[in-house]
């Protein structure tokens, strides 16, 4: 197996550019940027990144590519209530 460090995404990418849903803001973040390249890869990701970087948003888009392709996918969260939160929010249709 390869390990693939990347850095962040200088140019921030528009999220018009995501045809599966839509956001508040118009561009992702440099996190969210550099994400948006290995989602259709055949590939394991892990996002190691500081507090408030967009690391959800950046693994509901990975998530949600698996899961539409057939695949599955885990979300670890550091705190109960984030967990919680998320499955509420991802059990809403």
């Amino acid at each position: 197996m390869t390990l693939i460090k990347v850095e962040d995404q200088k140019e921030l990418v528009s999220t018009s550019q995501y045809k599966y849903a839509t956001f508040p803001f118009e561009k992702f973040n440099q996190v969210q940027s550099r994400v948006l390249e290995f989602v259709e890869k055949d590939c394991n990701v892990i996002i190691a990144a500081k507090t408030s970087s967009g690391k959800t948003i950046s693994a509901e888009i990975i998530l949600s590519h698996a899961i539409r392709n057939g695949g599955k996918g885990m979300y670890l969260a550091p705190l109960k209530a984030l967990a919680s939160e998320k499955a509420d929010d991802w059990s809403d249709k």
